[in-house]
């Protein structure tokens, strides 16, 4: 194989390019005019018959700047759907110039170009427990493999299983070995590669969520004004994702 450069330009136009829209804590935040959800009840004295009577449920008051009795960006859900949508967007814009960088830029053009595109959102949506055990072990080929987006219109719906399939079935040896190696990989590899704790030989090059670390990522300077009292937590679900995952129960099956 061809000698490859494994450098990225991480603030060039395309790779800012959005890839996945974060209007998910848009979507579940809580509005201030929600219904209440829990209430407190009392009992007062009756002075007619001197009987006790039910108070009429009242809403619970919210503490002041208390996190936990709120739903937002804090959020155990929102944070665990941020750590899976960084860690795919990273490793969407590693295979495609991977992609370029083995070829040497030839890559094709329109329907037949060699380039993944942009996948639907319900992997990175769904925050069920028992869904993201599973998709700890799930492959980049099968996470890449869904439909895309609708907004590509003229590409076939499974346009990114067919590509990943003629990558790992490549006629040049070196190619193939490399992409059969690469997809094989699964999203939990891809995160301790995020988050600088493996090195795989098949992302050399892939950026890290820590600015301290050589490659510099992105979101940490896109996204300062989330406060460093987020970016410390959202780096604390980043290292210990599978453990926050995996201590969780999941869904309790009903009894028959």
């Amino acid at each position: 194989m061809n000698s490859i450069d494994h450098s990225f330009d991480y603030n060039s136009q395309e790779f800012k390019t959005p890839f996945f829209h974060n209007n998910l804590l848009e979507q579940n935040t809580f509005f201030n005019n929600e219904k209440p959800t829990s209430y407190t009840e009392g009992v007062i004295p009756k002075e007619d018959d001197g009987k006790k009577v039910k108070k009429k449920p009242g809403r619970k008051r919210k503490r002041e700047n208390d996190k936990k009795s709120e739903h937002n960006k804090f959020s155990d859900d929102n944070l665990r759907r941020k750590v899976k949508s960084l860690t795919l967007k990273y490793t969407f814009y590693f295979i495609n110039k991977k992609i370029k960088d083995v070829y040497n830029g030839n890559i094709g053009e329109g329907i037949s170009k060699k380039e993944l595109k942009t996948i639907n959102q319900k992997q990175v949506s769904n925050a069920t427990i028992d869904f993201n055990k599973k998709f700890l072990g799930k492959t980049i080929k099968e996470i890449f493999s869904v439909e895309i987006t609708k907004k590509f219109t003229i590409f076939n719906k499974d346009y990114n299983k067919s590509l990943i399939e003629n990558l790992m079935n490549e006629e040049d040896e070196n190619k193939r070995i490399y992409f059969t190696k690469l997809f094989n990989l699964t999203f939990l590899d891809c995160l301790k590669q995020f988050r600088g704790e493996k090195n795989y030989e098949e992302l050399e090059g892939f950026a890290l969520f820590d600015n301290t670390k050589e490659i510099k990522c992105e979101y940490l300077e896109e996204y300062k004004e989330d406060g460093e009292e987020y970016i410390k937590e959202l780096r604390n679900y980043i290292n210990n994702y599978e453990n926050i995952i995996n201590k969780k129960n999941g869904q309790k099956k009903m009894k028959t």
